[in-house]
């Protein structure tokens, strides 16, 4: 299969430090998806936030990313793979 370059997106909570926040879930992210991704970085938008990655094993990446981006702090999360014309997939939480 591969390794699938991508981000990861969602809308912030209200109020707070949203750089900081985003800062908070790559380390996160990092660590919870230890050897099945590398966060290679991020960005704050208006009204999204993105975290840059590099799969290396898609469906646990997935997992630990569901697992962050969760409500309160993160809403309409998803992924993307960096490929023309790909649509982004809605994170879903795993029992």
């Amino acid at each position: 299969d591969g390794a699938v370059p991508g981000y990861f997106y969602y809308t912030p909570a209200p109020g707070g430090d949203p750089v900081a926040r985003r800062a908070a879930l790559e380390e996160a992210l990092a660590r919870q998806g230890a050897g099945s991704l590398a966060v290679l970085g991020g960005a704050v938008g208006e009204k999204r936030c993105y975290i840059d990655v590099l799969a290396l094993d898609l469906e646990k990446a997935l997992n630990a990313a569901a697992r962050l981006l969760t409500p309160p702090e993160c809403a309409g999360a998803g992924f993307a793979p960096f490929r023309p014309g790909a649509k982004g997939t809605p994170l879903a939480k795993k029992q």
